[in-house]
């Protein structure tokens, strides 16, 4: 919708909007006088920040999850009714409030004073967090003033007592839940005290890491064994190549000496030696008979290894030189072979010595970290124990000296002045309210008009004149000369430069201005020279003569019916040049009288006195009056009264004029506002 059609919506339903705005200003007003006076009273209670007891607890580094008790005032979290509810009990038991029933009044009605304001104000209570939460205001209500006060008041002091009886709970829950920690931690402190002295008694050492310290040198001195073992090994067995070489280059030179070497005794002196070698190098080492078998071993090999070495001298010193040096290489060859294996089972005993050390090692490694994860379970059931003594004396303190969280820093006061009704606040809702609802109403209103306002949505007829309202029984006003003489210059522009001596004025029904614009235009044609009649042809419902201020009787009926003279009959008006022949009777059925043929003969007798006839018809919506008078007229001038005459109405008449087209359309009870001078 554009401004313009807004503003013209405001012009036309303007008296619509002035009486329900004005409506609802006398309703609020009455209201303002009727309700009785509320008072408001507040009181401030202050937040203050002191640790509670899950605060201390979580101080100490003590999880209080399962301790069951309030949480600490959040500053964040708006009161809730249940926070409330035990206070406002009291509260309505100190000072014994009850509702129109006489029934105690319930906290949740205490606290919700409702949303509709009331005749008689019920006490009540508005609670609220401001400052982010630091301060609490509590507004008490009520018709009267000392009521409204001690409600306020009566709340905080309320409300700050549980505040302390809570605090005072949660430290004795506290304390509670301290006790039953440090009986099961003191437990488990002594659980792990045992398990440390079991432990230390099992193993039998108290210094795990010095014995641990020895093995690991112990095992580096045995790899530096093993190392040269290895290294003597290599030795000797390079001497056993350089031997074999030798006896090779040597063994073609012994043949003659053969059978002498390979006397008997020293093949099986070799043989012994050879099974004393292969039950040496299949000796198992790790245990004291092990270590005992083998040093006999050892003893028979050294003997043996002596007993080769002299029977290879004696074959030396009886027999040849070739087959002595044979014989001494054999017996060079034969040492280092029990060298090697002597060597050998060495090594063997050094290999099974470090892994039987790598073992402890791997023992004591673990028992080091048994023994440091006992000593750390040790030091946490210590460290646990010392706080839970600790919190419990915090908690002691704490409730010795406990200090309320909650102070009432202003006490609600008695005020001299009502806050409710607030004329200013009223004043502004009414304003408010009275304009939507009325503004609501002229659209609704507007919507289903169908009034005719705009010409151009009738076929037909051209648009003569725009004539704005004239109250009733007024003369016209100046602003409307112009559009009517504008009129009569149209009618003469339609009629090829001249007035008709008969120009009937017809309209869909009542109301349509008919009869007042016959009256305004006839007026202005006298006043501007002609000889003018105003003929009142509508008998059911005549108003013509009061609209001219001129005598009703005897008129047209008594001419017609009584036969009085038409010269007492036509009665002259204010306006000099204007005469008129009112109905002179209301009739119920005037159809035989508009039918008479001395009516048409005085129409014509008239023409010669007048130079123009304006007649004014019957509505064309209620009878067929108006098409009998048609009949005897030049035209007609078909009349809508703008916001008036239905839409339906008008192209109804027109059709009904189809046959007897009118010369032009008149649009009157144009709002004046709305068209300030429109022809």
């Amino acid at each position: 919708m554009e401004l313009i059609q807004i503003r013209d919506l405001l012009i036309r339903r303007r008296r619509t909007l002035a009486s329900l705005f004005l409506a609802v200003l006398a309703l609020v007003a009455l209201f303002t006088l009727v309700s009785a006076p509320t008072y408001r009273s507040t009181a401030l209670v202050l937040v203050r920040e002191s640790p509670g007891a899950n605060t201390l607890l979580a101080a100490l580094g003590i999880p209080a999850a399962s301790l069951s008790s309030s949480d600490d005032f959040d500053a964040d979290t708006e009161i809730s009714l249940g926070q409330l509810e035990p206070s406002l009990e009291r509260v309505i038991t100190t000072l014994g409030l009850s509702d129109d029933q006489g029934e105690p009044l319930t906290a949740r009605r205490l606290i919700k004073g409702g949303l509709l304001p009331r005749l008689t104000p019920r006490p009540h209570l508005d609670i609220d967090q401001l400052e982010d939460g630091r301060m609490i205001e509590i507004v008490g209500w009520s018709g009267e003033r000392d009521q409204a006060a001690a409600l306020a008041n009566g709340l905080a002091e309320a409300y700050i007592a549980s505040q302390v009886e809570l605090q005072q709970a949660d430290l004795a829950r506290a304390r509670a839940f301290v006790v039953e920690r440090l009986g099961t931690v003191r437990d488990d402190y002594l659980a792990a005290l045992a398990a440390q002295r079991t432990f230390i008694a099992e193993t039998g050492v108290s210094d795990l890491e010095a014995q641990l310290e020895t093995l690991v040198t112990k095992l580096a001195t045995l790899r530096t064994q093993a190392e040269e073992n290895r290294t003597e090994q290599a030795a000797i067995a390079a001497e056993l190549g350089a031997l074999d070489i030798e006896l090779a280059r040597t063994g073609a030179a012994r043949s003659a000496d053969q059978a002498q070497a390979n006397s008997e005794h020293i093949r099986s002196l070799k043989a012994d030696l050879n099974d004393l070698l292969q039950e040496l190098a299949a000796l198992r080492v790790g245990s004291t008979e092990a270590s005992s078998e083998y040093r006999r071993l050892l003893a028979q090999i050294e003997r043996l290894r002596e007993l080769i070495v002299a029977e290879a001298q004696a074959v030396v010193s009886g027999g040849g030189e070739t087959l002595g040096f044979y014989e001494e290489l054999g017996a060079q060859r034969i040492s280092q072979r029990v060298a090697l294996a002597i060597s050998e089972t060495e090594g063997r005993q050094i290999a099974h010595t470090i892994a039987e050390c790598r073992d402890r090692i791997d023992a004591h490694a673990a028992l080091l970290e048994r023994q440091a994860a006992l000593n750390s379970e040790l030091e946490v059931s210590k460290a646990i124990h010392d706080r839970m003594l600790e919190a419990q004396r915090q908690l002691g303190l704490a409730a010795a000296m406990v200090a309320p969280t909650h102070v009432l820093v202003q006490r609600a006061t008695p005020t001299t002045r009502p806050a409710k009704p607030s004329l200013a606040l009223n004043a502004v809702v009414a304003v408010l309210l009275g304009g939507f609802w009325a503004l609501g109403i002229a659209l609704i209103e507007d919507l289903f008009d169908d009034s005719v306002r705009d010409p151009a949505a009738l076929p037909g007829p051209p648009l003569l004149a725009r004539l704005v309202r004239v109250r009733r029984g007024a003369r016209p006003a100046p602003a409307l000369r112009e559009p009517l003489r504008a009129l009569c210059n149209r009618l003469r522009e339609r009629l090829d430069g001249r007035l008709p001596h008969r120009l009937a004025l017809v309209g869909p029904c009542r109301g349509d201005g008919r009869t007042a614009l016959l009256a305004a235009l006839a007026e202005q044609c006298a006043s501007d020279g002609l000889r003018v009649l105003a003929l009142e042809l509508d008998l059911r419902t005549p108003d013509l003569a009061t609209r001219l201020d001129a005598a009703p009787v005897p008129g047209l009926v008594g001419h017609l019916r009584e036969g009085v003279a038409i010269e007492h009959c036509i009665v002259p008006t204010r306006v000099p040049g204007l005469d008129l022949l009112p109905a002179g009777a209301t009739l119920d059925d005037p159809a035989p009288l508009l039918a008479d043929a001395r009516l048409g003969a005085l129409l014509t007798r008239l023409d010669e006195d007048y130079e123009l006839i304006l007649i004014d018809t019957p509505p064309l919506r209620t009878s067929e009056d108006a098409i009998q008078v048609l009949a005897r007229v030049e035209h007609a001038l078909l009349v809508i009264g703008a916001g008036r005459t239905p839409l339906r109405a008008a192209r109804a008449a027109l059709e009904r004029l189809s046959r007897r087209a009118p010369v032009g359309l008149v649009l009157t009870a144009v709002d004046p506002l709305e068209y300030r001078y429109l022809h």
